[in-house]
């Protein structure tokens, strides 16, 4: 009878070591799917202001980060970002997926010219620029 122990024993072993077998290459395939970072977002495009005020602080539309998988460089140059409504900075810092990003910037002191405020994530860049309003003048 103790042979039908012993024999139960190791059968039960060998079953139990052949299961953690299994999961263990499942678990390494889940660790090798997870390490691919994701950090080139996906494109965004920011709607141009038109006919703005001279010297007036314009804020973009929001943009939705999507695309990544992991935290991302954000950068801005000529103006400033918010991201998920926070203060406004223009020092470089870092965003994720799901998070809104709105620019902003300063509008020309001069009518009829352009301001731009250039935004990059994750190495993707684009614009938002202000057109101030043109001066009509009155030739009577």
């Amino acid at each position: 009878m103790n042979k039908y122990i012993l024999l139960l024993l190791v059968s039960l072993i060998l079953i139990t070591a052949c299961e953690n077998e299994d999961n263990i290459s499942d678990n390494s395939l889940l660790t090798q799917a997870e390490a691919v970072i994701d950090n080139f977002p996906d494109p965004y495009t920011f709607i141009d202001s038109l006919n703005t005020p001279i010297n007036t602080l314009v804020e973009s539309e929001p943009i939705l980060v999507s695309g990544i998988n992991a935290p991302v460089l954000i950068d801005i140059i000529g103006g400033s970002y918010s991201i998920d409504g926070g203060a406004f900075t223009s020092q470089p810092g870092q965003v994720e997926s799901g998070q809104s990003v709105v620019v902003s910037h300063t509008s020309s002191s001069e009518n009829g010219d352009v301001t731009s405020t250039f935004l990059t994530i994750g190495g993707y860049t684009d614009n938002f620029s202000s057109l101030t309003e043109v001066e009509i003048s009155d030739n009577e």
